[in-house]
């Protein structure tokens, strides 16, 4: 699903002080009540992008404005996961996320 996507063409990093928030004209919707999610990205064409149960969630405290710590430590608690898996796991997808200006740091 990724890979078909085109890239931003600047290099972006998911940094620990940042606060992450939708990219504008990007919205998101819910089926199924909170199991399943998409991202509608209205500037590419109405691109949007699926979302598995753990990225909705992730995508919930991206929308409260959470810091990657902040994304991590809530996650974890409420899974009950390795912190060190659900960090690597968040930052995998927030970086993609970056990649395709979806999100954006606040």
């Amino acid at each position: 699903m990724w890979t078909k996507l085109r890239r931003s063409r600047k290099a972006v990093t998911v940094a620990e002080a940042f606060e992450y928030r939708l990219a504008p004209n990007v919205s998101l919707a819910t089926m199924d009540g909170e199991s399943r999610a998409m991202l509608l990205d209205a500037r590419r064409g109405g691109r949007y992008y699926q979302l598995d149960e753990l990225g909705a969630r992730i995508w919930d405290q991206v929308a409260a404005g959470a810091t990657i710590a902040r994304i991590v430590d809530a996650i974890a608690a409420e899974y009950d996961a390795p912190r060190e898996a659900v960090e690597a796991d968040a930052r995998g997808f927030l970086q993609r996320m970056l990649e395709f200006r979806v999100v954006v740091a606040a």
